[in-house]
């Protein structure tokens, strides 16, 4: 087995030891303060002035126009005002019998995710008729 490994990674057993000891060693956390909680234009999410790395990537927008984005955004990043989106999209197609979609609200579905001139009175329009 330990030649197979050296011969297919380039190190043998000892070296693979040795990695596996570093990771062992290391603490589970690297939590490390870097800004004020909410804080945008990091890779992971801030919170309490600690990176939180279960939180994922935070959210472009600073000012929300929906209580569901702010309290996804707080709870999870962008991954959680995704899913919230996604779970109000197929509410909004099922209650308005309309095609809802991204662009529907959103000019551009990437960075803040800027809203269509209509795109906030068609959120609140499909929030009423659910």
């Amino acid at each position: 087995m330990g030649d197979i490994l050296k011969r297919s990674l380039g190190f043998g057993i000892g070296a693979l030891a040795l990695i596996a000891a570093a990771f062992v060693a290391a603490p589970a956390t690297s939590a490390v303060p870097v800004a004020k909680t909410g804080e945008v234009g990091h890779a992971m999410q801030v919170n309490d002035g600690v990176v939180d790395p279960t939180m994922g990537k935070a959210c472009a927008r600073t000012e929300f126009k929906t209580a569901l984005i702010k309290k996804a955004c707080e709870k999870g990043g962008q991954s959680q005002a995704k899913k919230a989106m996604r779970d109000f999209m197929k509410r909004a197609k099922k209650a308005s019998k309309e095609k809802v979609t991204c662009k529907s609200c959103h000019s551009k579905t990437s960075g803040d995710y800027p809203l269509t001139k209509d795109g906030l009175a068609k959120y609140n329009k499909y929030k009423k008729a659910m």
